[in-house]
């Protein structure tokens, strides 16, 4: 068995075209999907980057890891006698590889491989594009793709600033003047308290640094652009593959550890909250073997359930202390649903945690920050799914009930340790934080 594991960095489901976006931004990908299984209700157990990518190799949550935010202090390590599902299959022999920057991050990114490739080195973390990943991961597939080999991919491009990318990418889903001053669509944005941030941050890097850019959907588009981007370099590894005759052997993970806010929820192009355009990411298999090719799941799941499906996928025992399940048994049909509840804990500008059903949403918040939000938010996903209206007071009933299955649920994470989502919020890792950030940025 062969895995290749794929992160498109910040990338929402809505805007690959597997998933019906009416740019082409996915044609590699939306291949492989056609022999194999599109979640659509894939989730996110925690956000931002180092709390998620943490619970999706560790298979456990943030609330059992204590990784809930960036920048909590290094000796806040995870227990090592708890392992990496790549410490798993690296003793079971099988060559692990992992072409990524999250080492910069935090140490324990390397857990389990063999060979863990940072790509240009001097380059900022998040400022390595896709070429720079293949030009380390296609000839490391040259000289080990006829072992079986776990393979981690993780491309950025899809994250802010957008303008990394190769230049010709830059207006291919644009026709347009990104400076019209009668284009009044930003004007919304520029009312979100940390507008200031944002602008800084990625609005002004796409302009041509004199002009102020007044047009969202030109950065759609641009966001747009860094997704086909990184489909045309998945495209070079499995031309790699298929000419090294392993292609039929090898099982692909396309994933995202969180989307992006572009205009709602009074979030300006990022990802600070625990919002339906922020957690729910996307999650495809694929492998010939696969008896329902093109099938599409609409059962809940969750980012930890990548462990034990992969652990499986190789034969491996999955450790007791992880919390997702394996997908294997709704990919092979023998049942259509894995969960009646899911949760996501996110503490990046402001600390938020979400219990999600079928029917509803419902959100927590901890601390806001700099945004001026109801302690609950209840949404109905059916009827709303944009999350539009809080219906906390209309639907209370409904509110209560999911309030104390989160508080149960909580309880019989946590036992007596703290909630790290909490001492995240009481140490200033998080809201604390945006607000001293606004206030030097309003000076």
């Amino acid at each position: 068995m062969r895995v290749v594991f794929v992160a498109l960095d910040t990338t929402r489901p809505d805007r690959l075209s597997c998933y019906g976006h009416h740019n082409p931004t996915t044609p590699n990908i939306d291949r492989l999907a056609e022999r194999g299984v599109i979640f659509e209700n894939a989730y996110a157990s925690d956000v931002p980057t180092q709390p998620c990518f943490t619970s999706i190799f560790s298979g456990r949550r943030g609330v059992k890891t204590r990784i809930v935010t960036h920048g909590q202090p290094e000796e806040e390590i995870l227990e090592p006698k708890v392992p990496f599902f790549t410490e798993a299959l690296a003793i079971e022999g099988i060559q692990t590889a992992a072409v990524s920057t999250l080492y910069s991050f935090r140490s324990w990114f390397a857990r389990g491989f063999q060979h863990y490739i940072r790509p240009k080195y001097a380059a900022g973390v998040q400022r390595v594009i896709a070429d720079d990943i293949n030009e380390q991961a296609l000839p490391w597939l040259r000289a080990y793709g006829q072992k079986d080999f776990f393979l981690f991919l993780h491309y950025w491009d899809p994250h802010t600033p957008y303008h990394l990318i190769p230049e010709e990418y830059w207006d291919m889903f644009y026709d347009g003047d990104p400076y019209d001053p009668d284009n009044r669509s930003l004007d919304a944005n520029k009312e979100i308290p940390a507008w200031w941030n944002f602008k800084k941050w990625t609005v002004n890097a796409l302009g041509d640094g004199k002009r102020e850019i007044t047009d969202i959907e030109y950065v759609l588009a641009r966001h747009d652009a860094c997704v086909k981007y990184v489909d045309d370099k998945i495209g070079e590894v499995i031309e790699v593959l298929d000419r090294m005759k392993v292609l039929e052997d090898t099982l692909f993970v396309f994933f995202s550890d969180h989307g992006e806010a572009f205009t709602e929820h009074d979030c300006s192009i990022d990802h600070v909250s625990c919002y339906e355009e922020v957690c729910h990411v996307p999650l495809i298999l694929s492998h010939p073997s696969m008896a329902s090719g093109g099938k599409k799941v609409e059962s809940l799941v969750q980012m930890i359930d990548v462990a034990p499906t992969i652990l499986e996928a190789f034969d491996v025992s999955v450790p007791e202390q992880y919390q997702g399940r394996s997908l294997w048994p709704i990919i092979r049909g023998e049942t259509d649903k894995l969960y009646n509840t899911v949760y996501c804990n996110q503490g990046l500008w402001q600390t938020n945690r979400m219990i999600r059903t079928d029917r509803w949403a419902l959100i927590k918040n901890v601390d806001t920050g700099v945004w001026d939000k109801p302690a609950t938010e209840l949404f109905d996903m059916k009827n709303d799914p944009k999350q539009t209206k809080n219906l906390c007071e209309s639907e209370s009933d409904a509110a209560a009930q999911l309030e104390l299955r989160m508080a149960r649920w909580l309880e019989g994470q946590l036992g007596a340790r703290p909630d790290p989502l909490c001492v995240c919020a009481e140490r200033g890792f998080a809201g604390s934080r945006m607000r001293e950030a606004q206030q030097k940025g309003n000076r």
